[in-house]
């Protein structure tokens, strides 16, 4: 069966290996659907990845990429906001420690935090990982 394939890849290539407009037109045709879904996955992915791209969207919509770290920009606006409605964890953390003196309850929040860190890192990357292989 091997033989046969190759055989029959080896005749149509021979077939096609002619300078002719004609025959690079077939060449083409023949190529195009190998080469094309390469490159529309690429696109795809370069799509959702990218940095206004679908994934971070979604992630920015649920405010999970900017929810777990974001102290600084908070801080200088709005310092949590009205009714800590702009509150992230970290804030969180640092009033827990300087601003009501407990250490303890917000060295464990910071654990939390780096465990729940920790497993959407492992997560993302095992999926990436995953699909690299895929391809």
């Amino acid at each position: 069966m091997t033989l046969v394939a190759n055989a029959a890849g080896i005749g149509f290539a021979l077939l096609l290996n002619r300078t002719s407009l004609s025959f690079r037109m077939m060449r083409t045709l023949a190529f195009l659907p190998q080469v094309l879904s390469g490159v529309i996955v690429g696109f795809v992915w370069r799509y959702v990845l990218a940095q206004d791209g679908i994934l971070n969207e979604l992630l920015v919509h649920i405010s999970l990429i900017t929810m777990l770290k974001l102290y600084d920009i908070i801080v200088a606006l709005t310092s949590g906001g009205p009714a800590n409605s702009t509150q992230s964890t970290a804030l969180y953390i640092i009033k827990l420690a300087f601003t009501d003196d407990r250490f303890g309850y917000a060295s464990a929040v910071a654990m939390l935090l780096l465990v729940v860190s920790a497993v959407v890192a492992l997560s993302v990357t095992g999926l990436l990982r995953r699909r690299e292989v895929d391809l």
